[in-house]
């Protein structure tokens, strides 16, 4: 005699869960490419990691929590930090470029790809043109 063992059916997702899935993976994205975005900008001021250069302006100095921000919401990342040498010889922080425009909350990168897929791409001229 053989038993029936009942089988769940297949349940589809869920248009939030869809949406919460989707927003999750470009966050991760974006944060991903920030990290590399901000190691290169390391990597053009400082030289090659673990190949120190003699007198040169900048250096690496660790790194240290941070925050960048995607889809409207903080997102902890990984900051390197840079120091740079005075004319006296003394060092300062250096804030890298890219780190202070992705530390913005107005500079939302999603919200930057969302605008520019809903442009029109066949504008229709002003009147007087």
């Amino acid at each position: 005699m053989k038993k029936h063992i009942p089988v769940a059916e297949p349940t589809q997702v869920g248009a939030a869960d869809s949406t919460n899935s989707f927003l999750e993976l470009i966050r991760g994205t974006l944060r991903r490419e920030a990290e590399k975005m901000l190691v290169e900008e390391v990597t053009a001021l400082c030289g090659r990691s673990h190949y120190p250069q003699v007198e040169v302006l900048y250096r690496r100095a660790g790194s240290e929590a941070g925050v960048c921000y995607a889809a409207g919401r903080r997102e902890p990342l990984q900051r390197p930090r840079v120091r740079r040498r005075g004319a006296n010889g003394q060092e300062q922080e250096h804030v890298l470029a890219s780190y202070q425009m992705m530390n913005d909350p107005t500079n939302n990168a999603a919200a930057v790809v969302t605008a520019d897929a809903g442009r029109d791409e066949h504008p229709q001229p002003s009147v007087g043109q």
